[in-house]
């Protein structure tokens, strides 16, 4: 097999070279072995290399002034008399979206609200305690303290162990 010359590509090489194949040579390392060369690609003349990049000029910037913040688009847009309402509306049981339709409010801007209006202390959270009763709750905190788990007062009461045990962390702390 003679050695040829062939146009390659390489994957490194910037531009296409010209490249050499070498004759695998067959030899013998020692008795009963054989050794093997295998073929190896080698640059005759290196390929050239790339005119460094000049750096980009930076232009200077001038500085900015400060922007003037614009009104916000409904200051002053909870009145007393609007929150009077809100509270209202919140102990009545009405739902985020039916307030927000009164308001013309998102859902999050009354949820805000309220949640802003809860820590001022002018405003409890509905912790749908109403749902549950007296009798349950004092049942739940007997139980509770005789040493017994909430899959077991659960059953007992007739709700989930998760709504036990969610309901005690809230009324008992």
């Amino acid at each position: 097999m003679k050695a040829s010359i062939k146009n390659i590509v390489l994957p490194d090489a910037p531009a296409p070279t010209r490249a050499v194949y070498k004759k695998p040579v067959v030899g013998t390392y020692a008795p009963g072995m054989r050794v093997i060369e295998i073929p190896s690609v080698y640059h005759p003349k290196p390929a050239p290399m790339p005119a460094p990049r000049k750096k980009p000029k930076v232009k200077e910037r001038k500085p900015k002034e400060p922007r003037q913040r614009k009104p916000r688009k409904n200051a002053g847009f909870w009145t007393p008399e609007k929150e009077e309402k809100l509270i209202q509306m919140y102990k009545d049981g009405a739902m985020y979206d039916e307030m927000g339709k009164v308001f013309d409010r998102s859902r999050g801007g009354i949820s805000s609200r309220i949640e802003k209006l809860v820590n001022e202390g002018r405003l409890e959270h509905r912790l749908h305690i109403s749902s549950w009763t007296k009798d349950e709750l004092e049942t739940m905190k007997q139980l509770r303290d005789a040493g017994l788990n909430f899959g077991e007062i659960s059953d007992r009461i007739g709700r989930s162990a998760k709504a036990c045990s969610e309901m005690h962390r809230r009324t008992y702390g």
